[in-house]
């Protein structure tokens, strides 16, 4: 029967709630950051037109990630279920199939990005003009991120799956503050404004590499809880023969 009670907090649980929720964090807080560097850059280089043309430019990869992002928290639930359960060999085979997946993604977005550049920003502009000009040469040099961004969404996704909120922290950290903050404030001075467009994916190229990272020291950690859930199961069995 389902009835009123008075309800209690748990305040141990709540907590672990707030930390495993610490990248999410993370992230809001560097876009209000990075937005802000954005626009005070593109103004710098390329006047009021620079700033619109990178309004467009970040709408449209909200557009072209989305997809990542609808993916990353559709499987997470999974990640958790067999993480809980301890079936870590089933895992790690998810986590496989699921980067094979963000790869073909990868590649998919990059290639629409270029094929469908022009209808994109036409989406925000009109054609013609020096905005839309402006708009759709950065567009073609900030598109490189949608082949690493991804990769780098699925691994903090992953972490905070597996109530690792630590470590998809520090993932969003190297990559949406850290990284991009750091490139904003060093590419533009040797590039110009094209140093502005290039600075999201470099981030996401010392991003992956520091993920990559993460993520195969826990998949060898996991290989290693597998094996050494086979033997004591292994032995179970050879006691109960005996």
């Amino acid at each position: 029967m389902i009835r009123f009670t008075r309800p209690r907090l748990e305040w141990r649980a709540l907590g672990q709630a707030f930390y495993n929720g610490s990248s999410e964090l993370v992230t809001q807080l560097s876009v209000g950051i990075t937005t802000f560097l954005f626009n005070i850059l593109t103004f710098r280089y390329a006047g009021a037109d620079g700033v619109a043309a990178i309004s467009v430019i970040l709408y449209a990869e909200m557009l072209l990630t989305a997809v990542y992002m609808g993916f990353t928290n559709g499987v997470a639930p999974i990640f958790s279920y067999r993480f809980g359960a301890r079936d870590f060999e089933e895992l790690r085979r998810l986590v496989r199939l699921s980067l094979t997946v963000i790869a073909g993604g990868a590649l998919l977005s990059f290639s629409l990005s270029h094929l469908l550049a022009e209808p994109l920003v036409s989406l925000f502009l009109p054609q013609g003009g020096h905005v839309y000009e402006l708009t759709r040469q950065g567009f073609a040099l900030f598109s490189f991120t949608f082949l690493l961004c991804g990769f780098n969404l699925f691994i903090s996704g992953f972490f905070t799956a597996i109530s690792d909120g630590r470590t998809s922290a520090l993932m969003s950290f190297a990559r949406n503050l850290l990284g991009i903050v750091f490139f904003l404030l060093t590419l533009p001075r040797m590039l110009g404004l094209s140093g502005v467009w290039l600075a999201v994916p470099a981030a996401d190229v010392t991003a992956l590499l520091f993920g990559t990272f993460l993520l195969v020291s826990r998949m060898r950690e996991f290989k290693d809880m597998d094996t050494a859930q086979k033997e004591i199961r292994l032995t179970d069995i050879k006691g109960r023969n005996a």
